[in-house]
């Protein structure tokens, strides 16, 4: 996965009027921009917290992939 700032430079050419990317691929690069923002901060998060309990996990997983709570996909 590219870094946040990598996909965000993309997003940055690719949205100016000399270049204009189709709406699909900066929808695309908006995506990717919020999933590498987010996985950088869950990595953050997770190393300062240290371990999970089996629930926190579910609960987590369950916040992450949009499953109802105690159905983690």
């Amino acid at each position: 996965m590219d870094t946040p700032a990598h996909i965000r430079a993309r997003l940055a050419y690719g949205s100016r009027r000399d270049v204009q990317y189709p709406p699909e691929v900066l929808a695309d690069l908006r995506r990717d921009y919020h999933a590498a923002r987010l996985a950088e901060n869950i990595r953050r998060v997770v190393k300062e917290s240290g371990p999970f309990t089996a629930e926190q996990k579910m609960a987590l997983a369950c916040i992450i992939t949009g499953a109802p709570m105690g159905v983690a996909a």
